[in-house]
């Protein structure tokens, strides 16, 4: 396991970077990208009702 720093944030063996920030992607039946959202922080992701007036 990599050294621990102060402030760092760990999800099992992986720190997580300050620079890594979540994406949510929304992928047709045929494998096609239909929507993306890059999120700002890492508590920015679509909301259940996004999601599904997206697939609709």
């Amino acid at each position: 396991m990599p050294q621990q720093r102060e402030g760092d944030l760990w999800q099992g063996d992986r720190r997580l970077a300050d620079d890594q920030l979540p994406a949510d992607f929304l992928v047709g039946p045929d494998g096609a990208l239909l929507d993306v959202h890059y999120g700002a922080h890492a508590a920015d992701h679509w909301e259940l009702e996004q999601v599904i007036a997206l697939a609709r």
